[in-house]
């Protein structure tokens, strides 16, 4: 599947051309600022671009141009608003409206007496997505809402360089519902294809089937809580999930209390990060980190919000190739409980 990639250019000779059709027709208005160029025999002699992102500005030159009094691009009827000064009977400068939809398709200019030209045109509307939910983490089988833009004509989901391909559940303009397929990929981005063509994700997707796991619905991997300052553990909470069907609850009784995980061992060869979710309680909190009290790090969780973090382990822990006990230690004075979820290891 071809790809296509925007770039913007400062196109200098065109808006020189642009003002100067602007400056020598601006003898032809009248005292209210509107043009007296009649409708006539609209023909077309050329176009400025012949496809272009939404916001793109287009020009059309021909004759007998005079007065267009509409301008739709015709997947879905989409119409563009006009500015009259910048219409003559030579050229109309316009905009690509901002809720075309992608793909090829025509441009049809209407004068004030009903006679149109049609010229063909590709709006580049590519798939974007601004933000995922539950989480980025996934399972085989997870379904996963993605919000964005131009996803209304979606056709294809796939995992980046895989032929691991999503089911489309339902979409919107702004918003598309997958589930995700089984995959041997521990991390991938998502090429998504619509009308105009491939566009890649900028969030990147976990595999938690190919994670190696301390906490996954449940406590994975040998690991037994040996927690202290810590009660009301819940290790099948569901009020707030990020993957999957539990989360971990968490409350915190004393001052410089910690979640204890021990028992486990999980090989880090091949591992690059340590990932987890927390949501944070009423006040910003920091925690330290650590994998068997030899390595750690300080971080800080957002009061009421979900934070995911992802640690490399080459800055956590670089020599280490094995861990047996994950720590998360309050660091003072205890808040309100935190939510915690998907604590693993990623490649």
């Amino acid at each position: 599947m071809k790809k296509y990639f925007i770039n913007t250019i400062n196109n200098l000779p065109f808006v020189v051309m642009l003002a100067a059709i602007v400056l020598i027709n601006s003898c032809s208005k009248d005292s209210d600022g509107s043009n007296f160029s009649k409708a006539g025999d609209p023909v077309f002699a050329a176009i400025s671009i012949d496809s272009g992102a939404n916001g793109a500005l287009v020009y059309i030159t021909g004759t007998g141009l005079g007065d267009m009094r509409s301008i739709i691009f015709s997947n879905k009827d989409v119409p563009a608003s006009i500015t009259p000064t910048l219409n003559t009977s030579s050229s109309i400068v316009f905009h690509v409206p901002d809720t075309a939809y992608g793909g090829n398709q025509n441009i049809i200019l209407t004068n004030s007496q009903g006679k149109s030209i049609t010229v063909p045109f590709k709006v580049l509307a590519f798939a974007t997505v601004s933000s995922v939910s539950p989480s980025t983490d996934f399972a085989t089988g997870s379904v996963l809402t993605l919000t964005g833009v131009n996803l209304s004509d979606v056709t294809t989901v796939k995992l980046t360089g895989t032929s691991d391909v999503a089911t489309v559940v339902s979409k919107t303009k702004k918003q598309l519902v997958i589930q995700m397929p089984s995959t041997t990929k521990s991390r991938s981005t998502l090429d998504i294809t619509n009308a105009t063509g491939t566009s890649t994700t900028t969030q990147e997707f976990v595999s938690v089937a190919n994670a190696r796991v301390v906490y996954d619905d449940a406590l994975q991997n040998g690991f037994q809580s040996w927690s202290w300052g810590v009660d009301k553990i819940n290790f099948s909470n569901t009020s707030e999930i990020k993957c999957g069907n539990f989360s971990m609850d968490a409350g915190w009784t004393g001052d410089w209390g910690g979640l204890q995980f021990g028992g486990g061992s999980i090989d880090l060869t091949g591992m690059n990060y340590l990932t987890f979710y927390v949501k944070g309680s009423d006040a910003d909190q920091k925690y330290l980190v650590s994998l068997d009290w030899a390595a750690s790090t300080v971080i800080t969780v957002p009061k009421n919000v979900w934070t995911y973090f992802r640690i490399k382990l080459s800055d956590l822990a670089p020599n280490k190739t094995s861990v047996g006990t994950f720590i998360i230690q309050i660091q003072g004075s205890p808040v309100t409980g935190n939510i915690w979820d998907d604590i693993m290891f990623v490649k």
